[in-house]
């Protein structure tokens, strides 16, 4: 599990280090309903509001040489290869299968500065506003406290169904209270990740409303843009679908992640309103977890997970899970066979040895940063020369399953 970058001061935040640098802070003079730190941000993230939108821009023409001379804000990652800036990412996954742990280990870990996120490098510490509007307060009250182990930080702030019972604010996104709450606790915190957990709540259950989910991405899409930030969405998979029939027959993540992300709650307009596609799945003793940046990039990376006891997800053997996750198609394993197993080998090289099963060059680029991160590719004393590691043999794999069912066998 990664670590915490300890070697420079951090927000004047007791505890918390890092060697990353900030995203935003707060302004004293804005009112707030949460603690708030002093430096000013951009302008831009200040004007308007979400739920009370500014008068229109008068129209002007628009010719491509205009277009292609405006400024638009750089497409800022703030987990490399899975987040940036401005994405809207829906995470669908089944009750109880750790959404929400999982939407907890984000937060905290750009909160904290941790190095990485399942092996994905975090350049910077980044700020998260979540409404969880389903969970108990008091059962995640304990979750987080395991995972951020007494450190402290402002740069995760979050309100429940609760808070907003407390405010007397219904939780629907067609309702003006709620939305103006929402807006005034981003202002306060100026955030680069917004979470909502769940769709479900947002909605009031219209899940097959197509009217009302244009409104709540309508809604989505305002965010991100005032606040610069990534906004995600949790959601279920439909009650009674083919996700729930794990083991007899049904659609499981892995082995069709588009039509898992079908089977979502609500209109298909909600799962092609967002760029990102997202998915959690627990099978077995393990779990499955999908990230990607579809719309983005056209990428996404499967990594299996187990939580530790600390409210940590954490990767399992990648060798062992290699070939349900990134040797996991005919043109992938043609292209694993092909890179020499005897000899190291640079990235150039790699290239022209799996041509003739990786044709685009964009394609191989993607698999090649996963076989890097999963460590089936290793550095080889050498700078930019790597080896390949030794899969296990399907005789090895059968014996290895083998010993984990004698074993449970004993035990029981």
């Amino acid at each position: 599990m990664a670590t915490l970058n300890t070697t420079s001061q951090l927000d004047n935040q007791p505890g918390i280090a890092s060697t990353a640098t900030d995203a935003h802070s707060t302004p004293a003079d804005i009112p707030s309903i949460v603690s708030v730190s002093s430096e000013k941000p951009p302008a831009s993230v200040l004007t308007g509001s979400v739920s009370q939108p500014q008068p229109p821009k008068p129209f002007q023409p628009q010719s491509v040489s205009d277009f292609l001379d405006r400024d638009f804000p750089p497409k800022e990652p703030l987990i490399e290869g899975i987040l940036n800036r401005r994405d809207l990412i829906s995470l669908t996954g089944r009750r109880r299968n750790g959404k929400t742990t999982l939407l907890h280990n984000l937060a905290v870990a750009g909160a904290l500065v941790r190095e990485d996120f399942l092996g994905f490098k975090i350049p910077r510490s980044f700020r998260t506003v979540s409404f969880y509007l389903e969970d108990d307060g008091g059962e995640m009250q304990e979750k987080i406290r395991r995972m951020m182990k007494g450190a402290k930080t402002d740069r995760f702030h979050l309100y429940t169904r609760t808070d907003f019972m407390d405010w007397r604010i219904p939780i629907n996104v067609k309702d003006p209270r709620f939305k103006q709450r929402v807006d005034e606790a981003c202002t306060a915190h100026k955030p680069d990740l917004i979470v909502f957990d769940n769709l479900g709540m947002l909605v009031s259950a219209n899940y097959n409303d197509a009217k009302e989910i244009q409104e709540l991405m309508h809604f989505a899409y305002g965010l991100a843009q005032k606040f610069n930030a990534a906004v995600l969405i949790a959601a279920h998979p439909r009650k009674g679908s083919r996700v729930d029939k794990i083991g007899g027959g049904g659609i499981t993540l892995v082995d069709d992640s588009e039509k898992f992300f079908e089977e979502t709650m609500g209109s298909s307009h909600f799962v092609n309103s967002t760029g990102s596609l997202w998915g959690i799945e627990r099978t077995g003793d393990h779990t499955d977890l999908l990230l990607g940046t579809q719309r983005y990039n056209g990428t996404q990376t499967f990594t299996v997970v187990e939580k530790n006891d600390d409210e940590w997800f954490e990767r399992v053997s990648d060798l062992k899970n290699a070939e349900r996750t990134v040797i996991n198609t005919p043109a992938r394993k043609k292209a694993w066979d092909l890179l020499p197993p005897d000899r190291a080998f640079s990235y150039v090289e790699a290239r022209e040895l799996v041509k003739s099963a990786m044709k685009s060059s964009s394609t191989f680029s993607q698999w090649w940063r996963e076989l890097v991160r999963l460590q089936l590719v290793k550095e080889a004393g050498e700078k930019n020369r790597y080896t390949k590691i030794k899969l296990p043999s399907e005789e090895e794999k059968e014996k290895a399953k083998a010993r984990k069912q004698n074993s449970g066998g004993a035990r029981k």
